[in-house]
């Protein structure tokens, strides 16, 4: 018997010598090889993804869920593979000279390594965030290097060893597996039958990309299993792509937003006089402390229905403070949040951070505010300002002094921490700031923080309170930390005697979720409760006295509503309100577009998510389902219908306004030291249909009947002009509109119309301009408009030219 098995062995030892002799000697093996390594890669990494990594919840539905995400799965990687393998063929097959063949495989071979660089990358990215690392995130990160400060610790040496294996034994694999592949259908074919392989070969590539952008819908399965590394190279770029084409199609129809309640107007519209004491407010002159938590989950604060012991020092600071439950983050990532809080403005509806496309924004910042008013300013951050461009952002901020991870003092006495250094480190700082400064001026400390940033590491804390067991667990231990250091912050004022003399606020940048749903973890991604409402403690003995609030608001309100305690005035351009004195019930809005894309909002009960991409609406009613399990989206038309409208409006006014603040919101472009700017000198924010600038849209001088005008803009209908005239103070909008006067006398019966609206609002009509009419006049009010449109349109239904002229349009201050 042991003769037979040996002798067995033996032959089949032999038979896979003589089935490699020669391997690799044609275009197509060598293709297939590329394909099949690409592939074992790919399902190599993903195994070492569920084996190694930790906390990745399977979904609550049952096996097929499973099932069909992993076919997805396995679709994205042999796409990719196909796609590899088909390109190296095409480079090679048509090669025939001995050194651009071997120049043609080498190109080929080198498309590997991308796809396992990204696949090294995502998996301890993937430990980290629950998600892949894709074009997006790039995007608002900027570079790899702060992905890789925060997932080095996660590259164990265990993990390097699967790696490394993975790596041989798909090596081996595939070059033996795509020999007998070839060797047994290709090698004995004809020229037809090769054909008919790579034709299925294109066929199935065609066939998973189908699959991949289907199957990958499956919004309740763990996003391991469907968004995996592969996806990187064409789900990241159709999402991109596709969001693109949807902002375009939102425009046309949503010039602006109203922030104005629908179908819950006064729920939570507290009285005064219960938050506040007596008389209290304002309290001139006092210092202002604002303390930005990162990654701050309401689930896991001791006093909005956390653990107790996570927040012992904010307990003690309870009975001198006003808590707000339903406070929220306009986005659940960092960068425009902490734009949010500074300008009292809703970030850029982009996965791109607003450093990046006006970090100069001319926003009137609260930091600048009060340092015209004479405070003192400071900001610390335990992170590193370059990250997102925080350094542009801040560096005109009216701050004194500015510190962040890498140029604190005592930098070299605590160890890294995820994606900055240890909180004490910053807190250190801060108060040694604090101490020798000139204390007959008022300060502005801004302090923003790190530790609860996942991976949630703190260091020379032994033992660790709440243990290392989970991931929520080392998110209690960080809180706790950031707790302690508000702590010594508050003690460093009760010591100086100017506990009474200085307004504290706390407040999280955005929320952090430990699998309240699905598949949700961390931030970014998503905008259920968990993600986008956060902690706000204001703290300030003389003011309050330790109630909590039901006001809904927003990071856009927090700078009014400091400025309105301390008795300073609110800037105009600020699009926030204060959340105490004078406070309407209002609604407010949140959206992500860094993994996943959503748009929301919050009217009184009712909470409204919206996706975009695949047209799912949710809609749950937060007084009877505080956790979002319900969905009443279907049994409540109206609500979605108006709410939908809401949030597209708001995404499409906040997609342009960031980039183009200073001219929307200042009018600083709009003919400044002039009483009268003339439409033609401005550019407009949406353009439809063929339009000139100060002549005809057949590039002649503007003429209507027999008289010629120097500025106007001629257009051909149906055309839009949109202009945002926020922020200019322009009182009324003058001029005249008539038929093109350079007319053929087939077009003699032809006739066009136009119509202005501001707003939205019908504001002037022409009726019936015809090819012999004088030309129409105009003058309307636009005091307060926000935006401008100028709508031309043909009446005869004919298909002759139209052209119409509006000449001489002009804003009046």
């Amino acid at each position: 018997m042991y003769r037979s098995i040996r002798t067995r062995f033996l032959a089949r030892l032999l038979a896979l010598k003589r089935a490699t002799d020669g391997f690799m000697t044609t275009p197509a093996q060598r293709s297939l090889g590329v394909s099949l390594t690409s592939l074992l890669l790919a399902a190599g990494f993903r195994s070492i993804l569920f084996l190694d990594a930790s906390g990745v919840n399977l979904p609550s539905d049952g096996i097929w869920t499973c099932v069909a995400a992993m076919l997805a799965a396995a679709a994205s990687d042999v796409m990719v593979a196909g796609t590899l393998g088909l390109i190296h063929y095409g480079m090679t097959c048509k090669l025939r000279s001995f050194p651009a063949s071997r120049v043609a495989m080498f190109a080929g071979y080198l498309l590997l390594f991308p796809g396992t660089l990204l696949h090294v990358i995502s998996v301890p990215f993937f430990r980290l965030y629950q998600m892949p690392l894709r074009y997006t995130q790039l995007l608002l990160v900027g570079s790899l290097s702060n992905i890789l400060d925060s997932a080095h610790a996660e590259i164990t040496r265990r993990y390097l060893y699967l790696v490394l294996l993975v790596l041989v034994l798909a090596a081996g694999t595939a070059v033996a597996g795509a020999t007998y592949i070839y060797r047994a259908y290709c090698a004995r074919a004809g020229h037809g039958k090769r054909r008919i392989v790579l034709g299925a070969a294109i066929g199935l590539v065609a066939c998973c990309l189908i699959a991949v952008r289907s199957l990958s819908g499956i919004s309740n399965a763990p996003a391991g299993l469907i968004m995996n590394p592969s996806q990187i190279f064409v789900e990241s770029w159709v999402q991109w792509c596709w969001h693109g084409v949807n902002d375009d199609i939102i425009l046309k129809h949503a010039p602006h937003f109203d922030t104005t309640r629908l179908f819950d107007k006064d729920s939570d519209n507290d009285q005064l006089q219960d938050l506040v004491r007596p008389d209290a407010l304002p309290v001139s002159g006092n210092n202002v402390i604002l303390i930005v938590v990162e990654s701050a989950s309401v689930n896991r604060f001791g006093l909005w229905g956390g653990d107790v012991r996570t927040t012992p020092r904010l307990a003690q600071l309870k009975p001198h403070a006003l808590m707000f439950d339903s406070y929220y983050s306009p986005a659940p990532v960092s960068m425009k949040s902490l734009v949010s809080l500074m300008c009292s403005t809703y970030p850029h509806a982009d996965p791109r951070a607003d450093t990046y496309t006006n970090p100069t924004i001319d926003c009137r910042s609260l930091s600048e505010v009060l340092a015209d008013a004479g405070y003192d300013a400071g900001l610390f951050h335990a992170g590193h300002f370059s990250y997102t461009d925080k350094d542009r952002f801040f560096a005109h901020r009216g701050y004194s002094i500015m510190r962040d991870a890498g140029s604190l003092r005592n930098e070299a006495k605590y160890p890294i921490n995820g994606w900055g250094i240890d909180e004490r480190a910053m807190f250190d700082d801060a108060i040694h700031w604090l101490n020798g400064r000139d204390s007959q001026l008022p300060f502005f400390l801004t302090l923003i923080t790190l530790s609860p940033h996942h991976p949630y590491k703190i260091n020379n804390v032994t033992p660790a309170p709440f243990g290392t067991a989970s991931a929520a667990a080392k998110y209690d231990n960080a809180v706790h930390l950031v707790d302690s250091q508000i702590g010594r912050i508050w003690d460093w004022l009760v010591q100086k005697g100017l506990q009474n003399k200085t307004l504290l606020a706390i407040v999280g940048d955005h929320g952090e979720a430990f699998g309240e749903h699905p598949g949700h973890f961390v931030h970014g991604s998503l905008i259920y409760e968990e993600a986008v409402r956060t902690p706000l403690m204001l703290v300030q003995p003389l003011v309050f006295k330790g109630v909590r609030t039901r006001r809904i608001g927003n990071h856009v309100d927090l700078a009014p509503t400091l400025l309105d305690i301390i008795g300073h005035p609110r800037p105009k351009r600020y699009q926030g309100v204060s959340l105490l004195r004078g406070f309407q019930p209002h609604m407010v809005y949140f959206y992500a577009n860094w993994s996943a894309y959503r748009l929301g909002l919050r009217d009184g009960r009712w909470k409204y998510i919206y996706h975009p991409l695949d047209g799912v609406h949710e809609l749950f009613d937060l007084r009877k389902d505080p956790q979002e399990r319900v969905n009443l989206a279907a049994s409540n038309p109206s609500h979605v219908e108006a709410y939908q409208h809401r949030v597209t409006a708001w995404e499409a006014y906040y997609g342009t306004l960031i980039p183009n603040y200073e001219s929307y919101v200042l009018g600083a472009t709009m003919c400044p030291r002039s009483p009268v700017c003339y439409l033609s000198t401005l550019e407009p924010s949406y353009t439809q249909g063929a339009w000139r600038k100060d002549q005809s849209v057949s590039t002649r001088p503007l003429r209507i009947q027999d008289t010629f005008y120097d500025k106007g803009i001629g257009v051909k209908p149906l055309s839009v002009l949109r202009y945002s005239i926020s922020g200019g103070n322009f009182q009324r909008l003058k001029g005249m509109v008539g038929y093109d006067g350079y007319v053929k006398k087939s077009q003699l019966n032809a006739v066009a119309g136009a119509a202005i609206y501001v707003d939205d609002k019908l504001m002037w009509s022409s009726g019936k301009i015809g090819v012999m009419s004088d030309p129409r006049s105009f003058d309307i009010s636009v005091e307060n408009g926000r935006l401008l449109e100028l709508i031309s349109y043909d009446l005869d239904g004919s298909k002759e030219r139209d052209a119409i002229n509006w000449v001489d349009v002009r804003l009046e201050r």
